[in-house]
């Protein structure tokens, strides 16, 4: 028998930055603490991670002048590939894809109040698989009416036509991808007393799933339709002005078009979610909160039992001199689902993302989440890992070109739910409307003649890096008079240590590396009578050589090529017999 082991890990290197202090970013942003509403794709929207801090002043004035509103069209265009566009344990299909994404901003230009129109859409086409092909749009618009300095108004209401990501543990594996609407409206009241704060509000969804073509005839996705509508508010004391506790809650009702799914389970609940916490700003390049509370959920149907949790979540954004943000969150709700049994799912986020301004033009960000699904009434957990790396350069003051690549991989309880994806795409997008000066002025300034005068300098480094990746095993042969195909797998951390001596030639680097890692990840499966197989990645070690190119000052673009011995042990067991 064959066996390939393949091993995909996604580690991130955090270099050593220096904060200053700068005006902080934070504010007010006039939403509600909500539970979620949307379809999951079972991992993490961008919204999810903190907002990084705004663009150059010119910024706020850039725009098309109409009356006493700026227009900013902007169109964006990728074309890619993934490796497993079914999201599939086995027998996975890979394709290629174009993305075209036109938007345009109407948003006013007044002394006091606020009103912002938009629009856009994301039009996919696959290469081969053109039944995965999808048009998506959107329309929203919100407002915000200043009563007086220190309270105003504010709602919005959203359109949305969209497609369900083949991620989500809910797709339902028609021959083309779901398509389903979702229309919000949202409203409240924001305004100060004193040192408190208070923000209350009020939110409807509806969402309208379509039936979809399969093999063994039409699903029908009406059992799926449903409504959920929230109230809630938080009231937050200014105790100082680095720290202000508050308390938060909200209400909702979830409430299903149908009494019961096609599996009879009637999935209409209602709950709450309160809880206490802080923001705070420890210097103006820092800020944050943290907050502990409990969800509670009651279902109608008497087969689901209550969900009753901890709530706990924490935002970090840390702006530094250097251009970079670095942000990280903690953030846990509870999921809507369609998994036959199940109630929902309590969905656990960790995460973070770096960005940074490597030069005038070259801008790269990394993002790296775990998401740990646990489903309620049914032995099902899942574990999510969504890691990606992306580069930017400003080609001219309108057009940026941009790189991007993507690791999802999702292990769960249920084999028939795991899923590694690799997506890679390059593109670019362009703002169409007038700036009032370059985007792209320079944040750590030109070469210096010192730099340049430095070249031949050399020396030695020592560092460390740390990531969280998959391994997986894929077992093909002849078996008795037939065949096995297997694929097992798991995930774990790998640690690596780095020992490495380079030097500077004009603006180039030439460098040697080695490095040593250890790692936990493993993977075991038994099966009844006693069958009992793993397999283990141990300690590894490998040389490398690195060529680089200094950018600016403290930023330095390399890559890196080498070779890595790993040793692998294999266990396997049948019937209470010695292992072998």
């Amino acid at each position: 028998m064959k066996r390939t082991i393949v091993v995909v890990s996604a580690s991130t290197i955090l270099l050593a930055v220096h904060p200053v202090c700068a005006a902080s970013a934070a504010g007010e942003t006039g939403l509600l603490p909500t539970q979620s509403t949307q379809p999951s794709t079972g991992t993490v929207p961008a919204a999810t991670y903190p907002v990084p801090p705004p663009g150059p002043p010119e910024r706020a004035q850039a725009g098309i002048p109409v009356g006493s509103f700026l227009l900013l069209p902007k169109l964006a265009a990728r074309t890619g590939y993934n490796d497993n566009i079914f999201a599939t344990p086995t027998n996975e299909k890979e394709d290629g894809l174009a993305i075209l994404s036109p938007s345009v901003l109407l948003k006013s230009n007044w002394q006091r109040n606020q009103l912002r129109l938009g629009a856009g859409s994301d039009i996919g086409r696959y290469f081969r698989y053109t039944s995965e092909n999808y048009n998506d749009y959107y329309f929203n618009g919100s407002g915000r009416f200043d009563l007086s300095r220190r309270a105003n108004l504010f709602g919005g209401v959203d359109y949305s036509h969209d497609h369900e990501s083949r991620t989500s543990p809910d797709a339902v594996n028609g021959s083309v991808p779901t398509v389903y609407t979702d229309a919000h409206a949202f409203g409240g009241a924001a305004f100060g007393l004193g040192k408190w704060k208070l923000r209350v509000g009020a939110d409807g969804t509806r969402l309208d799933f379509h039936n979809v073509p399969s093999i063994g005839g039409v699903i029908i996705n009406d059992d799926r339709d449903r409504s959920v509508m929230q109230a809630g508010g938080r009231a937050l004391y200014n105790f100082s002005r680095w720290f202000q506790p508050f308390l938060q809650g909200n209400f909702d009702r979830r409430i299903y078009v149908l009494a019961t799914d096609q599996y009879g389970d009637h999935r209409d609940s209602s709950g709450y979610r309160i809880a206490g916490g802080g923001s705070f700003e420890l210097r103006p390049s820092l800020d944050g909160e943290v907050l502990a509370g409990y969800i509670h959920q009651h279902y109608a149907d008497p087969r689901f039992s209550d969900v009753d949790a901890p709530d706990f979540g924490a935002r970090l954004a840390w702006r530094m001199r250097n251009g970079s943000t670095l942000g990280f969150f903690i953030d846990r709700r509870l999921e809507e689902t369609t998994v036959a049994g199940s109630a929902g799912y309590i969905s656990t986020r960790v995460g973070l993302n770096l960005e940074r301004s490597l030069s005038s033009k070259w801008n790269v960000k990394v993002h790296m989440a775990v998401i740990n699904d646990v489903y309620e009434e049914i032995a099902r957990t899942d574990r999510v890992t969504d890691a990606g790396v992306g580069l930017a350069y400003q080609l001219t003051r309108h057009l940026a070109l941009e790189a991007d690549y993507r690791l999802l991989n999702r292990n769960s309880d249920d084999p028939t739910a795991d899923y590694l994806s690799n997506e890679v795409f390059l593109g670019f997008s362009g703002q169409l409307y007038p700036l009032a000066t370059s985007p792209y002025t320079p944040l750590i300034g030109p070469l210096s003649a010192g730099a340049v005068a430095g070249s031949g300098n050399a020396g030695g480094y020592v560092g460390l890096q740390t990531g969280y990746g998959s391994l997986d095993t894929t077992l093909t042969g002849a078996r008795d008079s037939g065949a096995e195909a297997a694929d097992y797998g798991d995930t774990g951390t790998t640690s690596d240590i780095l020992v490495g001596y380079g030097f500077m030639r004009d603006r180039w680097y030439w460098g040697i590396e080695a490095h040593g890692e250890t790692s936990n990840a493993v993977w075991s499966h038994s099966k009844p009578g006693g069958r009992i197989f793993s397999v283990e990645k141990h300690s590894g070690y490998g040389v490398a050589v690195r060529l680089g190119y200094l950018l600016q000052p403290g930023a330095l673009l390399f890559t890196s090529v080498g070779t890595t011995w790993t040793d692998f042990e294999t266990h396997y067991q049948l019937d209470g017999a010695s292992p072998s």
